[in-house]
């Protein structure tokens, strides 16, 4: 990896070997944008284009080998980058890092820069939209009208009663005589030619009984009676009830330890951390972090420094309650010392 560093506004290459430290004069540097620009994400989560750069030297050489790193804001609308905030230049010049959206909505700028050249990302975090929780629906049963049955009345059965009948007993001498039912009378009439004194038949006129009439009376007809139609009643729909608001305990302690100084062009991984308070805590800085340096949400302040100079920020954890700590430090980036070995002989 080749390591450049700026020296008065011009790039130079650092280059190690077993007993010497050495710095190369480069032609001016040219980064350019290769895509990954004006784009958007919902918060917490990935873009969907890594930002990816272009290192060259001003005769349009690509330059492979060289570190870029980028920078986003420290604190409110910001990025993370999950492969960390810097990459080496492939064969072609072009470098590559995936990049996430903070928690914070809103638009802001990523630097890519080596030594003195370097190009912005404008990038836009989006708030997320909540999803609506529906109303349950209510449920209607309705009871079904009953059916109507009408029983038949019975038919009606008419009993008549025989009518009577007349019996002729004749006695010895031919006299018939008569006995009728009571609704029967028999006379008999002696025929005016006859010499003999034998009675004819009796003439038999009965007296038929009155017919039978038969009165049936038919059953009433049943009526249905049907149920009434039941309404629908539909359940009210519940009202949430707002979680209490915790009452904040006590205030997290932060616990920095970083050198007062650091050489330009200097590797920083370094996880910073606090005790006390409540819950988990959240990371952010305000002021001026040294160039290249970045300070993630979960406290690990890394990247490399490119740029000499006097920094003087403030780190702020606040816990999930709300409270918050904060440490306010002052880092000199000094120029990176060249040891030059001096060879001496003695005079013969």
């Amino acid at each position: 990896m080749v390591r450049v560093i700026d020296v008065d506004g011009y790039p130079f290459q650092i280059v190690y070997t077993s007993k010497t430290v050495s710095l190369v004069a480069l032609p001016p540097l040219v980064v350019e944008q290769r895509g990954g620009n004006n784009q958007s994400a919902v918060v917490d989560t990935d873009f969907a284009q890594p930002l990816e750069v272009w290192v060259g030297d001003e005769n349009g050489n690509p330059l492979s080998g060289v570190y870029v790193s980028f920078t986003a804001p420290a604190s409110g609308a910001s990025a993370v980058f999950p492969a960390g905030n810097g990459a080496v230049s492939d064969t072609n010049g072009l470098v590559q890092v995936p990049v996430r959206a903070n928690n914070v909505a809103g638009t802001y700028t990523v630097t890519a820069s080596v030594a003195n050249a370097s190009t912005d990302f404008t990038l836009t975090n989006i708030a997320a939209t909540p999803s609506p929780t529906p109303s349950p629906s209510a449920t209607a049963s309705v009871t079904p009208e009953p059916t109507a049955s009408a029983t038949p009345s019975p038919s009606a059965t008419a009993s008549v009663p025989p009518e009577p009948t007349a019996s002729t007993t004749p006695s010895p001498s031919a006299t018939a005589s008569v006995t009728p039912s009571p609704s029967v009378t028999a006379s008999a009439t002696p025929s005016p030619s006859a010499t003999a004194s034998v009675p004819p038949e009796p003439t038999v006129s009965a007296t038929p009984s009155p017919s039978a009439t038969a009165s049936a009376t038919p059953s009433p007809v049943p009526t249905a009676s049907a149920s009434p139609v039941p309404t629908v009643t539909t359940s009210p729909v519940p009202t949430e009830t707002p979680s209490p608001v915790p009452t904040p305990g006590e205030a997290p302690l932060l616990e920095l330890s970083l050198p007062p100084s650091i050489a330009v062009g200097s590797l920083v991984q370094t996880q910073l951390n606090a005790s006390g308070g409540s819950g988990s805590y959240v990371y952010q800085s305000t002021g001026q972090l040294p160039s290249g340096l970045v300070l993630l949400a979960d406290g690990r302040l890394e990247g490399q420094v490119t740029q000499v100079g006097t920094y003087t920020f403030t780190i702020i954890v606040t816990d999930s309650n709300g409270q918050t700590a904060s440490y306010t430090y002052e880092i000199v980036v000094e120029p990176m010392r060249i040891f030059v070995p001096v060879i001496m002989r003695a005079a013969p």
